[in-house]
């Protein structure tokens, strides 16, 4: 019953009350850290039926990567990569960022620019039937 602007005001201060919290801000990172990666990629090959596993298919229920996330793509971005690219006689000429499998989208773009030149890369993997 009240206005718009007064809504989105109190929601706006309930985000960034959780938002200043590191605990809050940072759950998932920190839940993610405690599990072993093998595991991690495990569940993100499963929701995208690429992994057939019972055990794994229960993590993944668990962890909620169930079901269509609705996103076709999704973008990720390492941005300018600041590192030399000469070694004595070596020489890095491209970086690639392929992007991992993720489970919030089906199509995953991943973009660097090293050297002034801009990468993209796109993340095709086929499903197991």
């Amino acid at each position: 019953k009240k206005p718009f602007a007064v809504n989105a005001n109190l929601l706006h201060k309930v985000i960034y009350k959780k938002l200043n919290s590191n605990l809050m801000k940072y759950f998932i990172l920190l839940f993610m850290e405690q599990l072993c990666p093998s595991l991690t990629d495990a569940v993100l090959l499963q929701s995208h039926k690429c992994f057939n596993n019972k055990h794994i298919e229960a993590m993944t229920k668990v962890m909620g990567y169930t079901g269509n996330s609705g996103r076709d793509l999704g973008v990720t971005n390492l941005n300018i990569i600041d590192i030399q690219n000469k070694y004595e006689q070596f020489a890095i000429e491209d970086i690639y960022f392929i992007p991992p499998k993720v489970s919030y989208a089906k199509n995953v773009v991943g973009i660097s620019t090293y050297n002034n030149k801009l990468t993209l890369c796109h993340h095709n993997m086929k499903t197991i039937s």
